[in-house]
């Protein structure tokens, strides 16, 4: 201000000082075709995040009826097999049970012939499960 003064004192003119109007950014022009491509931009993300949500829903539901379904097969081979302990255990007993019929050399000839084939054929299922392992 003092420079003003002084200028104007010595007979110099001096304009005063305008202000500048603010320029509008391209920020703050929108058009409305903007403004739709924006808030579709939005509702593209929204949908995107479903898409993906119900993805991960629908993965988590298979997994989890592949997950049971192997359990279910699980449980039944555990079953099988106790029951195929059961099983041997009671061939074994059966086998024993002839050796001795078999050893006592009385009795008569058709329990006789039905040990004497049952211990043999416990010996090729004793071989075949060697086999096996």
């Amino acid at each position: 201000m003092e420079n003003n003064k002084e200028q104007t004192e010595k007979g110099e003119k001096t304009e005063p000082i305008e202000q500048a109007e603010p320029v509008e950014t391209t920020e703050q022009i929108e058009s409305p075709v903007e403004a739709k491509k924006q808030e579709f931009q939005k509702w593209k993300v929204y949908l995107v995040l479903v898409a993906i949500v119900v993805g991960a829903g629908i993965y988590g539901y298979s997994w989890l009826q592949e997950t049971k379904q192997l359990r279910a097969q699980a449980i039944e081979v555990v079953e099988r097999a106790q029951n195929y302990d059961v099983l041997l255990s009671k061939v074994e007993d059966e086998k024993d049970r002839c050796e001795t019929f078999i050893s006592q050399k009385e009795g008569d000839f058709g329990s006789f012939e039905y040990c004497k084939k049952f211990i043999d054929w416990t010996k090729t299922l004793s071989a075949s499960e060697e086999g096996l392992k």
